[in-house]
């Protein structure tokens, strides 16, 4: 149809709103985290930021959680994208797990045919600990 009120063009499940995303680090307390969110029927638009934690591990994954829906079970993973402003990141995406409000960044392992997951040395540096994500996932 063409008209401006139609029952088919309505939307009947619109959502926005804010979230507070959590990060495993140590002194993840201290952070400052924000994030910001739009769902339109099953699927889910993020985007945040998180700064100043206190963990330069490299052998831990970041995993960033309390995302304001759970991913829906679609047995794999959904991919979304990520941006952070330090200087030696590289391009990287990212994964919103199944069956959780989980998410964790991945980087192309260099000539070979997979990824690997992002570690906390790999963002860090002396001045400035700063993720800025967004990410797209279904939710069931």
């Amino acid at each position: 149809g063409s008209g401006t009120n139609i029952d088919s063009n309505k939307l009947d499940d619109y959502e926005e709103g804010t979230f507070s995303p959590t990060i495993n680090a140590n002194g993840y307390g201290s952070a400052t985290r924000s994030g910001f969110y739009t769902k339109i029927g099953m699927l889910v638009f993020i985007t945040g930021i998180i700064t100043n934690w206190d963990n330069t591990d490299n052998t831990t994954n970041i995993t960033i959680s309390s995302l304001p829906f759970t991913a829906n079970n679609n047995n794999g993973y959904i991919n979304g994208g990520c941006i952070a402003n330090q200087s030696n990141f590289q391009p990287t995406g990212v994964i919103v797990k199944s069956n959780t409000a989980d998410m964790e960044f991945i980087k192309n392992n260099t000539g070979n045919n997979n990824f690997l997951y992002m570690k906390f040395n790999t963002v860090y540096n002396d001045t400035s600990r700063s993720i800025r994500f967004y990410a797209t996932y279904l939710t069931g």
